[in-house]
């Protein structure tokens, strides 16, 4: 980036920080995930930085810095998910997430496939089994962080429902990023290249994973030993996300992957995080930028009348094929009928991770710009409506009341979620 942009690029990253800060306060007053306001400021201010006089602000240097701020942001987000994964699944006795998440996957995935043939006979551009395969994985995403604070909030994490509704969203995800590196496959210019993604795999979990207990027991439980460990860990989050690229898979799943790797290889007994809390405080800056840049992608002056036909279809394939899908696992499992509403409703939650996958299949050519622009409103609706439908289903009462609905809210604890 030329000398004369860089005031240019630290005046626009300190708009998109300030209103992502602005937006997200507002939709957590309102009692929305913080992301929805931060999507929402790239959708508001988009048209303002790309049109008239603010556009000469966001030159297309500017642009590619703030893509990478954002990448940088993902990276270290997605490394903290692979962990959280990790160990839902780890630690859930999945023999009774199972049903659900069979239920939550299997019947969304189906719909999303069959929907992406009739998308495209509308969307010329777009086709192959990556398009097929990526709606499919779009409409049986759960969001995890979204789906766990959802539950602290509403005293729900160690309800029977939370606990099942994170099991099954842990696998499902799983699932989910495992189908996005297939579809990622199917579009790469170099397909030869995933050829060699079972080494990098194997090079990760029969050779890394067995290493980091070692080199961190050589380190130590000081802060020193922790400082390098959290080097260590950030470096090869980098080398993972190259190497996915490289493949054809997306940084995204290199990250996700490098996640779940440091937290098999975690060492016992040490006090080390993932990515440690300086990790932690670069994602939270930079992962609105990344939201910023994937709002500017939403076009809304280009839809039509026939693009609203289209977005009903989208979200009635999204909402009931994941309702449906969950309530009818559950029932077959022996749950209530309240306790399969509130599941089917939990499940529904797509938020973070769907618009990670949205943005990565829009980069990958899988999605075209209107598409693009429908399915981000289609995740932002479902994440929208989750908090509402739960008032219904689970008010606000007394702790241990039981809600019309059937569902027992646990009393909170002190050594709880916050």
């Amino acid at each position: 980036m030329a000398l004369p942009h860089v005031g240019q690029f630290f005046l626009v990253l300190a708009c998109v920080i300030a209103a992502a800060g602005v937006f997200g306060l507002i939709a957590k007053r309102l009692g929305q995930p913080t992301v929805l306001g931060e999507i929402l400021a790239g959708i508001v201010l988009g048209p303002l930085l790309s049109g008239g006089v603010l556009a000469q602000l966001l030159t297309a240097d500017v642009r590619s810095a703030l893509t990478v701020v954002g990448n940088v942001g993902l990276a270290l987000f997605m490394c903290t998910i692979g962990v959280e994964l990790a160990s839902a699944v780890e630690r859930r006795h999945l023999r009774g997430t199972a049903a659900v998440a069979v239920g939550a996957a299997v019947l969304p995935l189906l719909l999303g496939c069959l929907l992406a043939f009739y998308l495209m006979s509308r969307h010329r551009e777009l086709g192959g089994p990556g398009f097929v395969i990526f709606m499919g994985v779009a409409m049986s995403v759960t969001a995890l962080p979204v789906l766990a604070r959802i539950l602290a909030d509403r005293s729900l994490t160690r309800s029977d429902a939370g606990v099942t509704a994170m099991g099954a969203a842990a696998v499902n995800d799983l699932v989910a990023w495992a189908l996005l590196a297939v579809a990622a496959s199917m579009v790469g210019t170099a397909q030869w290249r995933l050829l060699l993604a079972p080494l990098y795999l194997m090079a990760l979990f029969l050779a890394v994973v067995p290493l980091l207990p070692r080199v961190a027991a050589r380190l130590g439980n000081g802060r020193a030993g922790a400082a390098v460990w959290w080097g260590i860990v950030v470096v090869g989050l980098w080398a993972s996300c190259a190497a996915a690229d490289w493949l054809g898979l997306h940084m995204v799943f290199g990250a996700f992957v490098w996640g779940v790797v440091v937290y098999r290889g975690r060492p016992q007994g040490a006090p080390f995080s993932a990515v440690g809390s300086p990790g932690q405080r670069v994602g939270r800056l930079c992962l609105p930028v990344y939201f910023f840049m994937a709002g500017i992608g939403v076009d809304l002056r280009g839809l039509g009348l026939d693009s609203l036909g289209e977005f009903a279809l989208i979200l009635l394939t999204a909402v009931a094929g994941k309702g449906v899908g969950t309530y009818a696992a559950a029932r077959l499992g022996g749950a209530s009928a309240g306790q399969a509403r509130l599941l089917a409703t939990l499940m529904n939650v797509r938020g973070l991770t769907e618009l990670v996958m949205l943005a990565a299949g829009h980069q990958l050519g899988l999605l075209d710009g209107r598409l693009y622009t429908l399915m981000v409103l289609m995740a932002l609706v479902t994440t929208f409506m989750t908090g509402p439908v739960l008032a219904v289903l689970v008010p606000r009462s007394d702790p241990g009341e039981e809600s019309p609905g059937g569902v027992t809210v646990p009393q909170r604890h002190s050594s709880g979620v916050p």
